[in-house]
């Protein structure tokens, strides 16, 4: 089941021809064909700005950025490492539009300073894979409360938070309605 979300942007700032957001939980990319596929779905979409969560990447190369999203990608990109064979995060622009123009890494997500080349326009854009475990779903909400406070004028959060926002999200199991609480 493709897991993927994808969509066109647009604010007073933003041309919606150039500013196409993915973002998609790939569940692993060491696999060659699975780099190929998420290559295929991204130049498919014409997406310009990608945010990809869990791909078990622990060291990732331009190389591998290359064979994963595009030439276009491939200098221009910043990457979580993966634990082990969990977790990852590789958020990437599209060079002929956008420029990363620094970047922070947090343990649950990675912090990108954008800036739109077409309206010379800087933005900020945050990539999370959130975590399994209970316990670690704190740490990564006060991590989160912790990136809403730098108060960036522009800025976007997405990806996999691994959270359920209210109870309709989740369609089966138990409902931790406390961590819903921590999450809103």
């Amino acid at each position: 089941m493709l897991n993927a979300f994808a969509f066109s942007c647009y604010s007073h700032f933003m041309d919606p021809q150039h500013f196409k957001l993915m973002s998609w939980n790939v569940r692993g990319l060491n696999a060659p064909v699975r780099r190929d596929n998420v290559r295929d779905f991204v130049t498919l979409h014409k997406a310009n700005i990608v945010c990809l969560q869990e791909t078990k990447i622990s060291s990732m190369s331009r190389t591998k950025v290359k064979r994963t999203l595009d030439e276009k990608f491939s200098s221009s990109y910043v990457a979580l490492p993966a634990d082990n064979t969990s977790g990852g995060i590789l958020l990437a622009v599209n060079e002929d539009f956008f420029e990363i123009v620094s970047h922070s890494l947090s343990t649950f997500s990675v912090t990108a300073h954008i800036l739109d080349r077409v309206n010379n326009v800087p933005f900020t854009i945050t990539g999370v894979y959130g975590p399994q475990l209970n316990k670690d779903k704190k740490l990564f909400i006060e991590e989160m409360k912790g990136l809403k406070d730098h108060n960036f004028q522009r800025w976007a959060m997405i990806g996999d938070f691994n959270l359920t926002y209210k109870a309709q999200d989740k369609n089966k199991g138990r409902h931790q309605r406390r961590m819903m609480e921590r999450f809103r």
